[in-house]
């Protein structure tokens, strides 16, 4: 079982005997759709070369080891505990939340100074909002805060 929620991998491990990896060069082609860019960016150019190269899989340990994929759950527990993981980012503060997945995907993609400048301008944003304002209340008041989405 694999999921993806909000950025965030999820795998269940090999007891499912599944494994992962980009085939294409085995057919005579590349992995398209930034195959190719994306995983360079995730794994560093040696091992995206390795795997692109040969086509060769691996297994969620190997991609957990990575740093691919976030967790790995049992099959038995993997539907809780993703249930679980996606009522907090349903529930949680979602400007916050959406801020932090533009920093990281935009930033990642520009110069350091550039991921900066947009980070700044986001956490500006977020300071003027109500879920910022009702977050900082919450914690001086040593309870759970209630987010409203702006």
């Amino acid at each position: 079982m694999a999921a993806h929620t909000s950025g965030y991998w999820l795998l269940t491990p090999t007891a499912g005997g599944y494994k992962l990896g980009t085939p294409e060069v085995t057919l005579g082609l590349l992995p398209g759709n930034g195959g190719t860019q994306r995983l360079t960016r995730l794994l560093g150019p040696s091992r995206a070369m390795d795997l692109l190269l040969t086509g060769r899989t691996f297994s969620p340990e190997e991609a957990h080891a990575w740093g691919l994929v976030s967790e790995l759950y049992e099959p038995e527990e993997a539907k809780a505990r993703v249930r679980a993981l996606a009522e907090r980012f349903a529930n949680g503060p979602a400007l916050a939340t959406a801020s932090i997945k533009r920093c990281v995907h935009e930033g990642s993609q520009r110069t350091l100074e550039e991921g900066l400048a947009i980070e700044g301008m986001l956490i500006e944003r977020l300071f003027r909002s109500q879920d910022a304002a009702e977050g900082l209340h919450a914690f001086v008041e040593k309870r759970p805060p209630e987010f409203v989405g702006a």
